[in-house]
């Protein structure tokens, strides 16, 4: 069982998201999975408005199996996928992310 919960939440301008969903399920998704240390993602659009009442979040969600492995995500991996967002979409995309413990 799962004992984390890495989230990030992704904004972008309407324009942009149908580029971004295609490039995130063929190139990212398998990607954050490849190694083993995160599992079952989850995607999903944020309903609430943003401030200036346009553009699109969608979050991420993965689980992470233990301490270990997410550390070893955090310090290793995480920051190679990020580099990847930021070489494709530069200053479209906005993002951050969360860990969060299962109870």
């Amino acid at each position: 069982m799962a004992k984390f919960i890495f989230n990030t939440t992704f904004c972008m301008e309407d324009s942009d998201t149908q580029v971004f969903l295609s490039w995130l399920k063929a190139e990212f998704l398998p990607a954050l999975t490849s190694n083993g240390m995160a599992s079952d993602p989850v995607l999903s659009k944020v309903l609430a408005a943003t401030e200036l009442g346009e553009g699109q979040s969608l979050s991420l969600q993965l689980r992470i199996a233990d301490d270990a492995s997410l550390e070893k995500w955090q310090s290793a991996e995480w920051p190679r996928l990020e580099a990847s967002v930021v070489s494709k979409f530069g200053r479209r995309v906005l993002f951050f992310s969360t860990v969060m413990e299962i109870l």
